[in-house]
């Protein structure tokens, strides 16, 4: 008996090439959450550059470093980014007031006026524009402003260049 001859092998197939859609990549533009974290972070840094806590008069224990304390909170975003919205605060009056929102609220009108108080309550009930990008520019001018950031300045001039041609 004579052996089976194995089958041929075939010769390999060329590899296809599948045509695929380039796709055009888009600048990604940064994201609102990212500009409001941005924005925050200004704020924050603009408030708290004050560099006292502005409770010292009325509570003799401050303890921690200074935080950036909202008198009429965050989720009003009409008034979020509102230097005359905020107290700079040590870490131990912000958490004083933040549990005695009663105090807090005859706190603030002692310190700056029922009409004062009056005035940004109404703000905060507007509507929002939702402008962040201005948001984010307005207070990166005013952090160069106050010399609190040489990040901050360099953006803010690569910017004016960039919308100048």
């Amino acid at each position: 008996m004579s052996p089976i001859p194995k089958p041929a092998k075939r010769a390999p197939r060329p590899a296809r090439r599948i045509a695929r859609k380039v796709r055009v990549r888009k600048v990604k533009k940064a994201s609102r959450g990212k500009l409001g974290r941005e924005a925050d972070r200004l704020f924050s840094l603009i408030v708290r550059s004050r560099g006292f806590c502005e409770a010292r008069g009325v509570r003799t224990l401050h303890a921690g470093p200074l935080q950036c304390a909202h008198i009429i909170g965050r989720s009003y975003r009409s008034t979020r980014w509102d230097e005359e919205n905020a107290f700079c605060l040590c870490a131990g009056c912000h958490r004083f007031w933040t549990s005695r929102p009663i105090e807090f609220r005859r706190f603030v009108v002692d310190m700056r006026g029922i009409v004062w108080f009056d005035e940004v309550t109404s703000r905060a009930l507007h509507p929002w524009d939702k402008d962040i990008v201005g948001v984010v520019a307005r207070l990166r001018e005013r952090a160069v402003e106050l010399g609190l950031e040489v990040e901050a300045a360099d953006l803010l001039k690569r910017e004016r260049e960039k919308a100048n041609g």
